[in-house]
């Protein structure tokens, strides 16, 4: 990065979207940028105007957001954020990039993301080629729980066994042994 700054060409009048014209410009303005590596100076060219926001055309060659941190390192707080909540999202980030965003940090990345699902889903799914069966759509929901039997309903063995040591009073806590044979895994799909 360093690098590519030191060979960045000024521009002699930069206009933004805004059509407000940047006729001045700062050669070494640096800013942190927080990556999934850690934190980095990001140096480059930034051009100015009164009343204007700077415009820094070499972090848009890069790609680089305008907030600090990084897009993978949004993506990875995106993905986490959506799994578990903002506390435990942040101690995993923590453990695999060595850096912990601050929980209002995290939400604000966790909103933004957010706030861009609207006009994901406003896109729409392309066309599918003519003669292609894509316009059949298979969704599959599953879950696997186990539940309770009743007495009468246990296999054979655990009827046995459960004879075999007699009537228990009721309890609110069951012992280790009362757990045994007393669920039956069943799985639910749905097409």
């Amino acid at each position: 990065m360093d690098a590519r700054a030191a060979a960045e060409v000024r521009v002699e009048v930069v206009t933004g979207s805004d059509t407000v014209v940047r006729p001045w410009a700062e050669r070494s303005h640096r800013r942190l940028l927080a990556t999934t590596l850690g934190r980095v100076e990001a140096t480059g060219m930034a051009y100015r105007a009164p009343g204007a926001a700077n415009l820094h055309p070499g972090d848009a060659a890069l790609s680089l957001p305008q907030q600090v941190c990084s897009s993978p390192l949004q993506r990875a707080v995106a993905l986490e954020a959506a799994q578990t909540p903002l506390r435990r999202a942040g101690a995993h980030l923590e453990r695999t990039t060595g850096r912990r965003p601050g929980t209002g940090q995290l939400m604000e990345i966790a909103c933004r993301v957010a706030a861009r699902i609207p006009a994901f889903c406003q896109q729409g799914v392309s066309a599918p080629a003519a003669g292609s069966e894509g316009d059949r759509l298979l969704v599959l929901s599953c879950d696997a729980t186990g539940v309770n039997m009743i007495p009468s309903d246990p296999r054979e063995p655990v009827r046995t066994a459960r004879a075999a040591d007699g009537p228990k009073p009721p309890s609110a806590q069951l012992s280790s042994r009362e757990h045994t044979g007393r669920r039956r895994m069943a799985t639910v799909f749905v097409i």
